[in-house]
């Protein structure tokens, strides 16, 4: 259903009442996921109490939801029923901002976050279903804390979570636990490299090797995870370029290797051409890991960068290496 998130953020808990009708939507198109990654517990004025996880996504002018998960209803008296929920249609959505929580981890404290880690109220139409006992439709409102606008009954780690409310039945109206986030998904530009270059080489001069450095400009400030992947394809059959790999004939392939960051590579993030943290060292401390052998034995240069995983701006907007203007890379100097 969804791109996991390469982050988790371990501090918004739960929630209040339902928002009054009047709450204003998002003034624009926009994207997110939405997920309930612990149990969100939620009390009805009758004792009874509905526990609830899940995970989708929604959009916004024009408006849609998917998703759902499970859910457990626990009678006062005793007993429980659980099943599962879909969302069916979005209602509203309010939300609070992003890139900041307030109140958190305690009172007065604010904590900076990516700038797509966004708050909000969500407000989604489900169908409730429990085998043996068919479905029914319920109103499920999703509180996460984030942001700099989110109203006085919101604004702390009491008031986030759910409501969820099956007309006629029951309404879960009073907070418990819980722990939401909402992630902007449009209009995050990934980042670009800009310059690729093979620095030095520590091995066979046409060859990617232990020893070797490679310095990769961005346009952007970058992170990088510690197990970060680099996939790269070499030029068995003929010169790789920034427009991509060689096209094979004749029976012959190219070899595809992998710099893996902590495996094989150190990797370092630090200042380059374009500002603080908009370069990425690597250095060779073992040769690239293979994935598919080529050709010709080794990874040959020119080398084109063709995928990676955990290398992303500041928003988690993965590297945009088909738009990129410089992903190959090799022999030294180039």
């Amino acid at each position: 259903m969804r791109r996991k998130v390469t982050f988790v953020i371990a501090f918004v808990l739960a929630f209040s009442v339902l928002l009054p009708a009047v709450a204003g939507a998002a003034s624009g198109s926009a994207s997110y996921q939405f997920d309930l990654e612990v149990p969100n517990v939620s009390e009805a004025s009758n004792g009874d109490r509905v526990s609830l996880t899940g995970e989708g996504e929604f959009s916004l002018r024009p408006n849609s939801v998917t998703g759902g998960g499970n859910f457990t209803h626990m009678f006062a008296a005793a007993g429980s029923l659980s099943g599962t929920w879909t969302a069916t249609e979005l209602l509203e959505f309010q939300p609070y901002g992003c890139g900041v929580v307030h109140n958190f981890p305690k009172p007065g404290d604010t904590t900076p976050l990516p700038d797509n880690a966004c708050g909000g109220a969500l407000k989604v139409r489900v169908l409730l279903t429990v085998a043996g006992f068919g479905s029914r439709e319920g109103i499920l409102t999703i509180f996460c804390i984030i942001g700099d606008n989110p109203p006085n009954s919101h604004d702390d780690p009491t008031g986030e979570g759910i409501n969820l409310v099956v007309p006629g039945i029951v309404n879960f109206n009073k907070i418990v636990t819980g722990m939401n986030v909402f992630i902007k998904t449009s209009g995050a530009a990934g980042p670009l490299s800009t310059s690729a270059v093979l620095t030095s080489s520590g091995g066979f001069a046409n060859t990617l090797d232990s020893g070797d450095t490679v310095i990769i400009d961005f346009n952007q400030a970058i992170t990088v995870l510690v197990n970060a992947h680099i996939r790269l394809t070499d030029s068995d059959c003929g010169p790789a370029t920034n427009a991509g790999p060689a096209i094979c004939s004749g029976g012959n392939t190219n070899t595809v290797a992998d710099i893996v960051c902590g495996t094989n590579a150190t990797c370092t993030v630090q200042a380059g051409p374009n500002g603080p943290g908009t370069e990425l060292a690597i250095v060779m401390f073992a040769n690239p890991s293979i994935v598919a052998p080529g050709s010709v034995g080794g990874v040959q240069f020119p080398v084109v960068v063709t995928d990676s995983s955990g290398i992303t701006n500041t928003s988690n907007a993965a590297w945009n290496i088909p738009a990129s203007p410089d992903r190959a890379f090799g022999p030294q100097g180039q």
